[in-house]
């Protein structure tokens, strides 16, 4: 069964301007986060080398009834990876053109409905999630041209936002402000110490003695100000380690999930994590239609898994499969156990391609060129070869 997102999107954006490689993101009713594309592969010929946005028809009103959503998207991944499946706007679906309760008389009456043919939006990719299928019917679609600066302004607004928003859930202040380097000690020490050293000062003072303020000179000044305050801080701490993990945030256990899988071990050959062995050809075996059928049958595979591979340009499907058979899936390991969580583990063919390592000293040595003829000037962390790799 499909995850479908039909009601959910209000708008979105979709980016196929590099070769074998889809990305961009998709705001959902009801929630601040937008819902990143990083997907392998290309749309089909009517959306491929284009970068489009796009909006709900009714897109104020399904903003308007965010309350109003009968559906569960806890378990998405925000950050959706995987292979391309049948991505295009060229389709076209048959519509009712009439209102819900003139089609019930029309019904009842046994007289023909209206119906009209409209344009549909039609993506669909396989990701951590299965298969996704978004059906956006009457879309507003604008073509945008890359040339124009003001879109990268908006890009990299839209990642920042994204950013911030996952900043936020990873650091809520009333639950982690408080957090410094005493949470090792329990308060039942921190309130034995004191208890100890209090009993002790309390035979060697009269009331009015300890009743006098303080001096730098005291040599037993053992209160200072603020103590009250780490007894609360001991004490919050100590409830904080007794917490149910339930009520931890989703991004804290599974950082913590993370770091005992790093303590316990490498982790498993990626081969050997599929509950049931994938039997698949060779590629010498395949014509390129079969070959990128294959690719993208063990792509959608490693997607459960949260593992992605970005295609550069000098591969083609061919060698991209060839590389997953043999070099990735039988030398690289992974944590099984972090299917279902939003960690996502990235390959990529540029790390094994002589084409990309060729391009990526030439630009280092051009770089350390200019920083030597010109050793006052402040090159720009932009100028640095490989930025422009950064993944979406």
């Amino acid at each position: 069964m499909a995850y479908r997102l039909d009601d959910l999107v209000i708008s979105g954006e979709l980016i196929n301007t590099t070769n074998y490689s889809t990305h961009g993101w998709l705001r959902l009713r009801g929630q601040e986060q937008a819902l990143s594309l990083q997907l392998t592969g290309n749309c089909l010929p009517d959306l491929m080398g284009k970068h489009i946005r796009f909006e709900a028809r009714d897109a104020a009103a399904r903003e308007a009834n965010d309350d109003t959503i009968d559906f569960d998207i806890s378990g998405i991944a925000w950050q959706q990876v995987g292979p391309t499946g049948e991505m295009t706007a060229d389709r076209k679906v048959k519509v009712s053109d009439c209102s819900p309760e003139e089609m019930y008389k029309r019904s009842k009456l046994g007289e023909p409905q209206p119906f009209a043919w409209k344009r549909c939006l039609y993506l669909e990719w396989f990701s951590q999630n299965g298969r996704v299928v978004l059906e956006l019917v009457d879309p507003v679609i604008e073509i945008v041209d890359d040339d124009f600066d003001k879109t990268d302004a908006i890009d990299d607004a839209t990642t920042d936002e994204a950013e911030l928003a996952l900043l936020d859930e990873l650091h809520p202040e009333d639950e982690f402000g408080a957090l410094t380097d005493a949470e090792n000690f329990s308060a039942d020490e921190f309130a034995n110490d004191t208890e100890e050293a209090t009993e002790g000062l309390s035979g060697e003072f009269s009331d009015e003695e300890q009743l006098e303020p303080e001096n730098d000179d005291d040599p037993y000044g053992l209160f200072p100000e603020g103590l009250q305050q780490q007894f609360d801080l001991a004490a919050s701490q100590l409830d904080n380690s007794i917490e149910d993990d339930e009520s931890k945030p989703q991004s804290l256990r599974e950082m913590e999930l993370m770091d005992e899988l790093i303590e316990g071990g490498e982790g498993d050959i990626i081969a050997s994590i599929f509950e049931e062995p994938m039997k698949l050809p060779r590629p010498d075996q395949l014509d390129d239609v079969q070959v990128e059928s294959a690719l993208k049958t063990l792509l959608g595979q490693l997607a459960r898994f949260g593992i992605a591979l970005s295609v550069c340009e000098h591969f083609t499907p061919r060698d991209a499969y060839r590389l997953l058979l043999n070099d990735i899936c039988t030398e690289e390991r992974a944590y099984p156990q972090l299917r279902d969580t939003q960690w996502v583990q990235h390959f990529m063919t540029s790390e094994f391609c002589e084409i990309c390592e060729a391009e990526m000293d030439r630009e280092f040595e051009e770089y350390e060129r200019r920083r030597r003829e010109n050793p006052d000037d402040d090159l720009a962390g932009g100028d640095l070869p490989g930025d422009d790799e950064v993944p979406f």
